[in-house]
Order: C-alpha cells, then sequence, then structure tokens
C-alpha cells in the first residue's frame, strides 16, 4: 500500500513539473508573439478586398513609396476623410500603395463625393471594392 501511494505522489509531482514547464514556455512565447502583434499594431491598416467584396472607394493616388502613402493618409484624415492604404503588388512593377477614401455602398454617392476631391486631387477615380 504504502509503494502505491508512493507512486502516485511521484506521479502527481511529475506531472506537476511537466505541467509547469509547459506554462512556463507558453508563456515566453505569448510574451513574444504579444510584442509581434504590438509592432503590427503600430502599422497602418491595410484592408483585404476580395472579389466579393462590395460597393465602392475613391483612389486618390498610387506610391512605390510606402512612407508618400502615409503622408497623403495623414494629410486627408487631417481633412476628416475616412482613408486607409491598400498595398497591390503589381508583379515586375513592384508593390504600390494606394490611398482610398471613403466607403460608399452606390457608385452615385461615391460619384458625389469624387467631385469634392477633383478640386485637390485631380486624379482620383471610382473604384469598386
Amino acid at each position: 500500500m504504502e509503494k502505491r501511494s508512493f507512486r502516485l505522489i511521484v506521479g502527481g509531482i511529475s506531472f506537476l513539473i511537466l505541467l509547469a514547464g509547459m506554462l512556463f514556455f507558453s508563456m515566453q512565447k505569448l510574451g513574444k508573439d504579444q510584442a509581434e502583434n504590438e509592432s503590427l499594431i503600430k502599422q497602418p491598416f491595410i484592408p483585404l478586398y476580395s472579389k466579393y467584396s462590395t460597393g465602392f472607394t475613391i483612389q486618390v493616388a498610387s506610391f512605390q513609396n510606402k512612407s508618400k502613402a502615409e503622408k497623403l493618409v495623414e494629410e486627408l484624415s487631417s481633412k476628416g476623410y475616412e482613408t486607409t492604404i491598400f498595398a497591390k503588388d503589381l508583379g515586375a512593377k513592384g508593390i504600390w500603395h494606394r490611398v482610398l477614401v471613403g466607403d460608399f455602398d452606390a457608385k452615385e454617392d461615391a460619384a458625389m463625393f469624387l467631385q469634392k476631391l477633383k478640386g485637390e486631387y485631380k486624379n482620383s477615380f471610382i473604384k469598386p471594392k
């Protein structure tokens, strides 16, 4: 009987040590993942559009230089516009950072807003999401 109790105690202790080790390594990984996530949060939001998206947006400009796109986003945001950057890989031409304004359900609504933007951003155009 004592031998059986001893085995149960040793088994329980072994289990607790194993569990503590797993918890320790999980916490370390969590810290690394959290640091990666925090670095992603500092980047501007880049939406992923698919062929199933509906609605329209207005493309104001497109830049190969990401910092130029970010500068324009800041300018437009300071004017109260809802802006995003959409990175598009154009193969041999490289990655282009498209500056988009607005989210419209109807093309007519986008067209009215486009007229407002055309004064300052002459190359703006409506595009489906």
